[in-house]
């Protein structure tokens, strides 16, 4: 793992402290001890307070369980009071925050209940609620909208069991819930779709079981990614898309499993591959080995594959290898990549070996589409830099003559490298090339026409970005100094393209001036201003 990812990590799993112990039914009036506390209750699952929905406020002020849990069950309730808007959660949602009292809440049909019939939790309706500590939906429901619970502090369980028409959970429905421990998925026949990152940094998270989700397609990028508790996965017959980096930094999960039946995937030793065993899709990053042997099957790897694979030190990788994709090693502990003996390797994608231990990549010098020098790894021509080991000990490094192009993620959390010196071929610097990366300072070259998404984000020590003589720029696109707080970018007098949002950083994480040329002659200020750069900042020379 990167220096800064793992401060990242780190810093999101102090965020567990917020996590509650646990938490016991009893009827009505009862008295609950966990461990030597007694803690007074209201309800139960299975005998909830039943509570119309105009009566909750009053109930929660003076009726409600003053420190344990309240098992509730609302009645005469709207779909209007379960939608929330763009800047605050759903009227329900607000009484519960407001309440200040701990709520486990049952949704269920009228009658059954005595709940209203509702088919539907809108966009927003319990993002960042506090005092919700668990939920149990209804039969009737058939979607959640995005960000439904995201930001709930004290969620601790879900349950969908009984949901057989509920068809899909909106993108990041249940993001950075980090007290999340269980998720009750069964009997959900007809869910087809759990959007990306819905359940992202769910950091208590335990266990999953998809096997009776018998509709499930499709599971999105970044679903469960930095569940770090995870151990196990069990996949339907169903499925037929898992995203990418859907169980990215799982650092406990070691074993992955696929009904039988599936005709896309397979398991072996835990670790997921495509049906026919061509591809590598998943290898669990909370497995222990230090040493991986790919099947010879092999062709392709994908992307994150085995990301976040801390104890890995040693891959030896198949003779039929044809495709590396994009992240696909990153954070893991390789030293040295050996690929000289995959004959007909034709493709490796941006950053696939974004190990801070690597200092060495090796192709067979027959390769016909790659070369390596100094352990540096360059497609045949040398035209460009794909991919620079971020271990190598040293502090400076001249690109050499030859590369116009600076590949995706090419110096990637390279944490030793302090300064980058270009020759005036360069024209194009991919996307991620120098994100995270430690520089202090970068020579641009002259002739540079374009510069990609996010390629000197979070390279927080770097003060100059002087960009003055590079007359034929031409693009560039968003984020592309985000978080480089510290930098003054300094722009030519050209007709620049702002392709994408923010190239000077978002609102908090922005670069700390632009400078433009006085008396430009393409409306430099106004582009800056309306890419979101607050004008303030930008000065002329």
């Amino acid at each position: 793992m990167t220096k800064k990812n793992m401060v990242k990590a780190l810093s999101l799993l102090g965020l567990t402290a917020m996590l509650l112990i646990g938490f016991t039914a009893c009827d009505t009036g009862n008295s609950l001890g966990i461990g030597n506390t007694n803690i007074e209750a209201k309800g139960s699952v299975d005998k909830p307070v039943k509570i119309e929905y105009k009566n909750l406020e009053t109930w929660l002020k003076n009726d409600a369980g003053t420190n344990g849990t309240n098992f509730v069950a609302i009645s005469d309730i709207s779909n209007e009071a379960l939608k929330g808007t763009e800047n605050s959660c759903s009227p329900l949602g607000s009484l519960i925050r407001n309440g200040n009292k701990k709520v486990f809440l049952i949704l269920g049909k009228k009658g059954s209940r005595g709940v209203i019939d509702f088919s539907e939790i809108g966009e927003k309706a319990f993002y960042g609620v506090k005092n919700l500590i668990g939920i149990k939906f209804s039969s009737e429901l058939t979607s959640i909208g995005n960000e439904a619970f995201a930001n709930c502090a004290d969620l601790v369980t879900v349950d969908f069991s009984g949901c057989n028409k509920l068809e899909n959970i909106g993108i990041e429905a249940f993001y950075k819930s980090p007290a999340l421990e269980s998720i009750n998925f069964s009997d959900c026949t007809s869910l087809k779709k759990i959007e990306w990152q819905n359940f992202m940094w769910c950091y208590s998270l335990k266990e999953l079981d998809f096997s009776e989700c018998t509709s499930l397609e499709e599971i999105g990028a970044h679903s469960f990614q930095g569940c770090h508790p995870l151990t196990n996965v069990k996949l339907p017959a169903s499925l037929k898309t898992l995203g990418f980096s859907s169980f990215r930094s799982c650092s406990a999960l070691t074993n992955i499993i696929v009904d039988v039946n599936n005709v896309n995937y397979v398991t072996e030793d835990g670790i997921l591959f495509n049906k026919d065993k061509t591809k590598l899709i998943l290898y669990p990053s909370g497995k222990t080995s230090s040493g991986y042997t790919i099947p010879d099957t092999i062709t392709e790897i994908g992307e994150t594959a085995f990301a976040g694979c801390e104890f890995l030190t040693n891959v030896t990788f198949p003779i039929n290898l044809r495709t590396v994709k994009r992240w696909a090693f990153s954070e893991c502990s390789l030293v040295s990549v050996d690929l000289s003996g995959c004959a007909n390797l034709e493709a490796i994608e941006g950053g696939p070996f974004l190990c801070t231990t690597l200092t060495d990549i090796i192709v067979d010098k027959n390769n016909s589409k790659y070369c390596t020098e100094n352990g540096i790894l360059f497609n045949k021509d040398k035209t460009e830099l794909v991919q620079y080991p971020s271990g190598k000990p040293e502090k400076s490094y001249k690109v050499p003559d030859s590369v116009i192009k600076i590949g995706d993620s090419a110096f990637m959390s390279c944490e030793n490298l302090e300064t980058v010196e270009f020759s005036t071929n360069v024209v194009r610097l991919e996307a991620h090339a120098f994100e995270f990366a430690d520089l202090i300072s970068i020579k641009f070259p002259a002739n540079l026409e374009s510069i990609g998404v996010c390629a000197f984000m979070n390279c927080e020590k770097l003060t100059d970005a002087d960009l003055s003589e590079c007359s034929n720029l031409k693009d560039i696109e968003g984020q592309i100094f985000d978080c480089a707080r510290n930098v003054i970018v300094k722009l030519p007098n050209a007709d620049i393209h702002i392709k994408g949002e923010q190239p000077f950083g978002r609102q908090l994480s922005c670069v700390k001036e632009v400078q433009i040329p006085k008396n430009n002659t393409y409306n430099l200020k106004q582009k800056i201003i309306d890419s979101g750069y607050p004008g303030s900042r930008i000065t002329e020379y």
